[in-house]
C-alpha cells in the first residue's frame, strides 16, 4: 500500500536522514521512533507532498488519512458531525467512542472537550474515515500513560480489523511497541 525505495525527506537540500526502504502493507503498523528533531515528521510530509525528498515513494493513489498534534477538527461543527463528515456508518464511531469512554462528549464541540479526548476523536476520524492508509504522527502525547497504553491497543486492533496499514511516529518507546508490528529507531 506505501512504498518507500531509498527515501530520505529533504530539507535546505540537506537529506535529513540516511536513505531507507519501508514498505507498508494492509494489516501492518511500522512505529518510527526517535527523539526530536531527527526528521520524523518531515517523513510524513514528504509523504503528503510538502517536503521534498530523494528516493521514490509508491502509493495505490492519495488515500491517506493523517493524525497530528495540531487541531484537525472544524471547531463550528459537533464532534458527531465533525466524524459524520468523513462516514455515514454512524454506528461505528459510536462504538468506537463507547469503547474510549468519550460517548458523553459527542454532541459537544471541540473547544468543549480537552486536549486528549480530542487528540481519541482525531483518532476515530482517521479510523472511520475509509482511507486505508493512516499517518500518525504524535498521536497519543496530549494523553497520560495509562489512557495511552489502553487506546494504543485498541487502534491496533481496530487497523488489524479493519485492514489497514499505519504509519505511526513518536517518541515513546513503550507507544511504539504496544501499538506496532516493527519499529525503525531513528
Amino acid at each position: 500500500m506505501l512504498e518507500l525505495i531509498d527515501f530520505t525527506p529533504v530539507r535546505s537540500n540537506q537529506e535529513l536522514l540516511q536513505r531507507f526502504d519501508l514498505s507498508l502493507s494492509a494489516g501492518q503498523i511500522i512505529s518510527i521512533l526517535g527523539t526530536s528533531g531527527k526528521g520524523k515528521t518531515s517523513i510524513f510530509e514528504a509523504i503528503k507532498g510538502k517536503c521534498e525528498y530523494t528516493g521514490q515513494i509508491k502509493t495505490q493513489g492519495d488515500y491517506f488519512s493523517v493524525v497530528q498534534k495540531t487541531e484537525q477538527l472544524f471547531p463550528w461543527f459537533t464532534i458527531k458531525k465533525n466524524l459524520k463528515l468523513v462516514t455515514k456508518n454512524e454506528e461505528e464511531f459510536l462504538q468506537i467512542a463507547k469503547d474510549w469512554n468519550l460517548l458523553e462528549l459527542i454532541d459537544r464541540y471541540p473547544t468543549e472537550i480537552s486536549g486528549g479526548q480530542l487528540q481519541r476523536f482525531t483518532l476515530i476520524r482517521a479510523l472511520v474515515s475509509g482511507r486505508p492508509i493512516l499517518l500518525c504522527d504524535e498521536a497519543l502525547s496530549s494523553l497520560d500513560s495509562m489512557t495511552s497504553e489502553a487506546i494504543a491497543n485498541d487502534f491496533r486492533d481496530i487497523v488489524k480489523r479493519k485492514n489497514l496499514c499505519c504509519l505511526w511516529i513518536t517518541h515513546n518507546k513503550n507507544e511504539s511497541s504496544i501499538v506496532s508490528d516493527r519499529v525503525i529507531s531513528l
